[in-house]
């Protein structure tokens, strides 16, 4: 048999298969440092979002710095409360749509919620500021010997749910009673006193109907008793929707309630000076579109013409005329300016000359002045900007650096409107 010849390579076959080869592991290796250097960039990434990012400061008050991750946390919270606000305003839209005065003020409430959310470095500002001045309220709270437990906190959430572990408290007045003050016999001249309700009067309006045997047989409704268990039910209901739409835990939460609890400390050791009174007149007024009328209106009330008679017939204020022009009791800036000025400068029984406002010319009387208790609103207006002045001087006496240039560009666009 003949002998079978073997494949003979030749070097130039060789040299292609070398080459080849070369190529081969030329690729993998520049696939290979591509493949890592994705894979560090990715990593880098997710460090930079995840690790670096949240621990960088966006303010620093003193010593201490506010981190991305405590303002992303709590403009997300803000966001969800105003998200809020606004699903309930759009309930009332349909309730009330049809009063024109109601949808109005919806409407006008809806566009203010929609500015905040969709204006980052608005709603950004304002989460920063409150951030700052929780840091210089903590300040002073330690210099006051000024804590927030635990257990407040627990108190705080169940409060906010209606649940009171230990009974519903007994409501206190706001403000306390301060006695009225008795009318001087000028004023006795000015004003007569009203007429006192009659016997009958006082009977027909106090008088209460017998219950029927027909209404007493009808059962009566028990309410449903509001348990621990039912607390936590809605409470943990709650923290889903945080957890779910605006990546807020309950630690977070309980943070946001912790720093409400020491301003709320703070704010009534601040205030707690504040007057619960102030300088207060009581007064009528005519008003007249021009100063002839106004001069006539004078000559009228010299002769002896009885002011509330007068401001039911001439006066354009259609809303204190039919009460011969009284304006009741207030305080130093309720009214216009030149009104203010006028009405505190005038006796009790005095008469003014005619004052020009923007609404017309007013014929003022004052029928009484004195220190009196406030409205609880106008007291709680008088608390708040109390307490802004006094954190207005803390922000000034404290070095407090903001980086803008960090903070306007993490400002959480979730949760949005849906």
């Amino acid at each position: 048999m003949a002998k079978a010849k073997g494949k003979i390579v030749s070097k130039k076959h060789l040299a292609r298969v070398e080459r080849e080869r070369r190529q081969n592991r030329i690729i993998l290796t520049v696939s290979a440092v591509v493949i890592a250097i994705v894979v560090l960039l990715v990593g880098y990434g997710l460090v930079k979002q995840f690790i670096v990012q949240p621990g960088q400061a966006v303010a620093k008050v003193g010593d201490e710095v506010i981190t991305t991750r405590e303002f992303q946390v709590f403009a997300r919270y803000n966001r969800m409360q105003l998200v809020s606000q606004y699903n309930q305003i759009q309930q009332y839209v349909q309730m009330f749509g049809g009063d024109e005065s109601a949808a109005s003020y919806f409407q006008q409430s809806i566009y203010q919620i929609q500015s905040q959310l969709n204006t980052p470095e608005l709603l950004g500002q304002t989460v920063l500021d409150y951030l700052i001045e929780d840091i210089l309220i903590r300040k002073e709270a330690e210099r006051l010997g000024i804590t927030v437990t635990d257990e407040e906190i627990d108190r705080s959430i169940q409060e906010s749910f209606s649940y009171y572990a230990n009974g519903t408290p007994t409501p206190e007045p706001t403000l306390p009673v301060i006695p009225t003050s008795t009318l001087s016999p000028t004023q006795l001249a000015l004003v007569p006193p009203t007429v006192e309700p009659t016997a009958e009067s006082t009977a027909e309006a106090t008088a209460v109907p017998t219950a029927t045997a027909e209404a007493a047989a009808e059962p009566t409704l028990e309410p449903t008793p509001y348990t621990e268990k039912l607390f936590e039910d809605n409470y943990n209901s709650y923290l889903g929707n945080f957890r779910d739409l605006a990546r807020i835990s309950e630690k977070d939460f309980r943070w946001i309630v912790e720093m409400e609890l020491y301003r709320q400390k703070v704010f009534d050791v601040v205030t707690a000076d504040v007057k619960r009174t102030s300088e207060q007149v009581w007064a009528r007024h005519i008003l007249v579109a021009d100063e002839a009328t106004a001069q006539s209106v004078l000559t009228r009330l010299a002769a002896g013409e009885d002011f509330a008679a007068l401001a039911a017939e001439l006066s354009t204020d259609t809303g204190s005329a039919p009460m011969g022009g009284d304006l009741g009791w207030f305080s130093s800036g309720a009214m216009v300016a030149e009104f203010n000025a006028a009405a505190f400068s005038l006796a009790v029984g005095e008469v003014s000359q005619p004052v020009q406002t923007t609404y017309g010319y007013h014929i003022i009387q004052v029928l009484g002045h004195e220190e009196r208790a406030m409205a609880d609103t106008d007291y709680q207006n008088a608390q708040q900007t109390a307490f802004g002045n006094w954190l207005t001087e803390l922000r000034v006496a404290n070095d407090i650096e903001t980086y803008d240039e960090i903070w306007l560009d993490r400002v959480p666009t979730q949760p949005a409107l849906q």
